[in-house]
C-alpha cells in the first residue's frame, strides 16, 4: 500500500513567520517522512494521533513550525476539522511565544485574528491534500 504525503510550506505575512503543514493518512509513515527531511530529528507522535503540532529546532535547518495532519478515516475520537482547530491553537501559541507576543484575557485578539489565518491556511492544505489522499469528507 502506498501512502501519500502532502506538504506545504506557508507564509504568515503580517508577522514574516512561516510554519510546514504535512498531511497523510499514515501518521507513522509522515513521522518518518519528516524524520528523512531533518537528519537526526526524532518526533515522539503515535499512529493514532489525529494531529502534532511542534517547534522543531534543528542544527542545521535552524528553527522551524510543524504541524501534522493525520486524515486516516476515523470512527472515533475528532473530527479532521476539530484537529485542525486544535492544532491550529497550539501553533497560535507557539508562533506568538516566538514573537514575543503576551496574551490574557483582556487582551486577546492578535491570537483572534492569528487563529483565522492559520485555520484558513491549515484547511486549504488539507483540502488540497484531497488528490494526493483521496477524499476527505468532513471539510
Amino acid at each position: 500500500m502506498s501512502v501519500s504525503i502532502y506538504h506545504e510550506k506557508v507564509k504568515l505575512p503580517l508577522y514574516h513567520v512561516h510554519y510546514e503543514v504535512f498531511v497523510s493518512d499514515d501518521m507513522d509513515q509522515l513521522r518518518q517522512h519528516i524524520e528523512s527531511i531533518y537528519r537526526g530529528l526524532k518526533i515522539d507522535v503515535a499512529n493514532h494521533y489525529g494531529g502534532y503540532t511542534a517547534v522543531v529546532t534543528h542544527p542545521e535547518d535552524g528553527v522551524t513550525l510543524m504541524l501534522l495532519i493525520n486524515t486516516k478515516e476515523r470512527t472515533e475520537g475528532p473530527s479532521i476539522e476539530r484537529t485542525i482547530f486544535h492544532e491550529c491553537v497550539h501553533l497560535s501559541w507557539n508562533i506568538m511565544d516566538g514573537l514575543g507576543i503576551k496574551q490574557d484575557a483582556d487582551d486577546n485578539e492578535v491570537q483572534a485574528y492569528l487563529m483565522e489565518e492559520l485555520i484558513d491556511n491549515v484547511s486549504r492544505v488539507v483540502r488540497e491534500s484531497k488528490d494526493s489522499l483521496g477524499d476527505i469528507s468532513d471539510l
